[in-house]
């Protein structure tokens, strides 16, 4: 075998090595995070998103629901998750591993930039001969980094990773084609990554400017050299803004918005302690917080410090452009990736994130081991050994320095997954590291409703209001609490203010409507359920619920539209196609019904209700073409195992369906169970109901059900 060849099969085998120990350190700093549930933003986004139920409805799947979830003008994650939902439905554990996975593969691509950059015309020769450990370690010091937690392991910031990936992909893509053969697939290979990055987030919005810019310092001699040789190129990376301007249109306060005059110097003066923080964070990780609360202005003395600092680090990358272009181009590359979140436009919702991170921390690490390098092998420079021992020396102190470094930050990464173990404990946490943030208050309040824990709830939602009285959020959640606690009075005032504060937002109407519903006024509830209609035409639930009190009232044909309307809406609410049944039977149209109760158990395989009710039809029907015992059967025993066999309603089913089959002393012993579990739960009526049914069962006659009257179940309004 040849010297080339040999050397050509041990490069092969130390990148493959490389690759392998970067997955290894990003697998084992995030594998503890893939139990942790959907929070904040992730319901709206996934659980509550309609469009991804569908992954071959492309067309829904790439127009993101435009209500104010992470998701909106970002039809890419959208896609993401609807492959996500294909796979695994809404089993937290997949979106996790794609995360994790796309992360991976961000340290990958930013490890092939990072080795063909270093080797470079403008590296020195020694940075040159050691690029492949360089890279490496920058590498994994990037993917192991604890910041990166926050688009990480919170599911729907995955948006900051798909962009990032994307990024590096675009730009790995243009390095690739400026020594290679085969240009042309490697520059279309280039603007479909970035097109992809557009679609994912605004942020990508600067990676033609800093794709040229790279070119321009490490590929190129002149900006003339650069057009004249990729023109085309250039043309193709500028057309890709134009899928960020078609989504524009779609903009919530929730993301960047351009902002005028006083707010946009207001909003960038906060930025200046924000970009600070989030250096220090990049050396000293600790603490980390997912929400640092609401935009709220700064001082202009609070502000001076930072803005001279900041200015400092701009001033500095200017100079550098000129006289050091490679670390020029690392301050760009800080800064234009952050300017669309952390400049002049304002993001009212939150003017820090740490997420945002994501890919200027690249820009750091690499300046931070590049120089740490150069003094390393200063110092070294000045032992009176050996070139040998010194290359020697200054390898094992690169090693162990390196490795430690990688392993610190590996196990505080795996740490702070821990923190997301739970909604409570990630708001708990937010809490004490920032407990002047209101909204992370509200927020803990709403993990505690999730424990069930509902006086607690409220203290938070009061210290939220404490904190921020023009805050409308923590009164309708206050509302909500009182309500399920039954005084609808004070839920009705706090959701009274809550609409003061903030008149656009239909869910305060539509809790409203819910506790008019408790208090039994129909005619109130479907007013307030209506303005929730009036100020979102897509709220499916205000429909969903409107059709209730509908039906409530009677009006079954109206109640269906409503209920129509709420499926087309959101094809995967399970809960409306159930509720429909129930207006559908109480019209004695069964067939519809039936249909009805077998697709919302098709969206919600686990939901006792939808099996038990269409066991019910099944077993109890009079029209005998209806009737199917061995499949009511296999509902009913179905809808029993759902809810450990203590549910009466559910095993009164069963014993119909039993009775239907002609198992009378199966029906007989099974409804006695169900008759001792009402007479416990003090279900008076109900176990009425079942004695009469099973008297039936002894006379070896089944028990029919006249389905045009009242039913034995009646809905409520739904969260």
């Amino acid at each position: 075998m040849s010297a080339k060849s040999i050397e050509t099969s041990f490069s092969r085998w130390r990148g493959l090595l490389a690759v392998g120990i970067i997955v290894a350190a990003g697998l084992l700093a995030y594998h503890n995070s893939f139990g942790g549930p959907f929070i904040f933003d992730d319901r709206d986004s996934i659980p509550e998103n309609p469009t991804i139920r569908q992954l071959w409805n492309i067309r829904a799947v790439l127009s993101p629901p435009a209500q104010g979830q992470a998701v909106q003008r970002r039809p890419i994650v959208n896609l993401s998750l609807a492959i996500n939902y294909a796979i695994s439905g809404l089993h937290v554990r997949g979106y996790h591993v794609f995360n994790t996975g796309a992360h991976v593969l961000a340290a990958l691509t930013l490890f092939g930039v990072l080795r063909r950059t270093l080797r470079s015309s403008i590296a020195t020769q020694d940075v040159e001969r050691t690029s492949f450990n360089l890279s490496l370690v920058i590498a994994l010091i990037w993917v192991v980094h604890p910041i990166h937690t926050d688009a990480v392991t919170y599911i729907i910031q995955r948006t900051e990773v798909l962009a990032g990936l994307f990024y590096l992909l675009t730009l790995y893509f243009v390095i690739r084609a400026s020594s290679s053969s085969g240009a042309i697939s490697w520059y279309i290979a280039a603007v479909i990554a970035c097109l992809l990055g557009m679609g994912s987030k605004e942020s990508m919005i600067s990676a033609p400017l800093l794709v040229l810019l790279y070119d321009r310092v490490f590929l190129s001699s002149s900006f003339k050299e650069v057009f004249r040789r990729r023109w085309a190129l250039y043309l193709g990376l500028a057309a890709t803004w134009g899928l960020v301007v078609v989504y524009i249109p779609h903009g919530s306060e929730g993301a960047a918005v351009f902002g005028r005059g006083s707010a946009s110097i207001h909003y960038a003066s906060t930025q200046f302690e924000a970009i600070s923080n989030y250096l220090r964070l990049c050396f000293w990780p600790t603490p980390l917080i997912l929400d640092y609360g609401i935009y709220k202005p700064t001082s202009f003395w609070r502000a001076l410090p930072y803005a001279i600092f900041i200015t400092s680090l701009l001033a500095g990358t200017v100079v550098a452009l000129r006289r050091r272009p490679w670390l020029g181009f690392l301050g760009v590359w800080f800064f234009a990736i952050l300017a669309p979140s952390s400049s002049f436009v304002p993001v009212f919702a939150q003017a820090s994130a740490e997420k945002r991170m994501y890919l200027p921390l690249a820009a750091v690490v690499v300046a931070v081991v590049l120089c740490g390098y150069a003094l390393g092998a200063g110092l070294l420079g000045r032992l009176a050994i050996s070139d040998r021992r010194r290359a020697s020396l200054g390898r094992a102190l690169g090693y162990i320095l390196a490795g430690a470094v990688v392993v610190i930050l590996g196990l505080l990464t795996f740490t702070r997954n821990s923190d997301y173990a739970s909604e409570f404990s990630i708001w708990d946490v937010a809490v004490r590291q920032c407990p002047d943030n209101s909204r992370a208050y509200n927020n803990r309040g709403l993990a505690y409703k999730g424990k069930g824990e509902l006086d607690l709830a409220i203290c938070d939602y009061n210290k939220a209001i404490e904190l921020d009285s023009s805050f409308a959020e923590p009164y309708n959640n206050r509302g909500v609490e009182y309500a399920h606690k039954g005084d609808y009075e004070q839920a009705i005032r706090d959701f009274d203010q809550a609409i003061k504060l903030n008149p656009m937002v239909a869910q305060s109407y539509y809790n409203k409507g819910k506790a008019y519903f408790g208090k039994g006024d129909y005619e109130q509830a479907i007013h307030y359920f209506g303005k929730a209609i009036e100020f979102d035409h897509s709220f499916a639930k205000a429909y969903n619920n409107r059709a209730i009190v509908y039906g409530c009232k009677g009006n079954y044909d109206q109640a269906i539209r409503d209920f129509d309307r709420a499926i087309e809406l959101n094809p995967g609410f399970a809960e409306a196609y159930y509720n429909r049944d129930l207006a559908y039977r109480r019209k004695g149209a069964l067939e519809q019904a039936i249909r009805d109760l077998g697709k919302a158990i098709e969206l919600n395989p686990d939901s006792a209700r939808a099996h038990n009710s269409l066991a019910w039809i099944l077993a109890t029907c009079p029209e005998p073409h209806i009737r199917d015992g061995a499949e009511a059967v296999r509902l009913a025993e179905r809808a029993c195992e759902l809810t450990d066999y203590k549910a009466p309603a559910n095993l009164d089913t069963l014993a119909a369906a039993y009775a239907e089959l002609g198992q009378f002393d199966q029906a007989v012993k099974t409804a006695e169970k169900a008759l001792r579990l009402a007479q416990k739960a003090q279900k008076t009526e109900s176990a009425e109901g079942i004695r009469a049914r099973m008297e039936l069962y002894k006379a070896k006659r089944p028990y029919r059900e006249p389905f045009t009257s009242q039913d034995r179940t009646k809905p409520g309004p739904k969260e």
